[in-house]
């Protein structure tokens, strides 16, 4: 019971939104999800502050920044198998099949039952943002200027 959903973004439409309100489910949970809109600066910074999961369940994206940023914060990540996801993520999150809702719901409901499954995806998220700091690509780019020819 002790959990929220914030759906951050924009919908391509308001009608999207009011049938996403529509269903069953969802109307009975409505007071525990909010619609926050396009997020950014410090109030991007307070919400993944205070998340655990980031779902982004994209049929198709390079390595979204959002997921990078949401590694720096110690989030667990639940996403799909798309674009650089499946060599970059796949040692952090059970990559998801685009479309695949039953695969989706059971890696939500496991972080969401599982306090230990929880903590160690976000303990892989953070060791992986390591990975992703100015200090690892400038090792990894230093060598490779080196060899140019001047």
């Amino acid at each position: 019971n002790n959990w929220s959903l914030k759906i951050a973004g924009e919908f391509k439409s308001d009608n999207y939104k009011d049938k996403l309100l529509e269903n069953s489910v969802l109307i009975k949970l409505k007071s525990k999800i909010d619609f926050l809109g396009y997020v950014s600066g410090t109030d991007k910074e307070k919400l993944f502050e205070k998340s655990d999961v980031l779902v982004l369940p994209s049929y198709g994206e390079g390595l979204p920044l959002s997921i990078l940023e949401a590694l720096f914060y110690n989030v667990a990540i639940v996403t799909t198998k798309v674009g650089a996801n499946k060599e970059n993520l796949d040692r952090i999150t059970n990559l998801i099949t685009p479309g695949d809702i039953k695969a989706l719901s059971t890696e939500i409901e496991n972080l969401i039952l599982d306090r230990e499954y929880l903590e160690l995806r976000k303990e892989q998220s953070l060791k992986l943002s390591e990975q992703f700091t100015f200090t690892a690509f400038k090792e990894q780019l230093l060598p490779i200027y080196q060899t140019i020819d001047k």
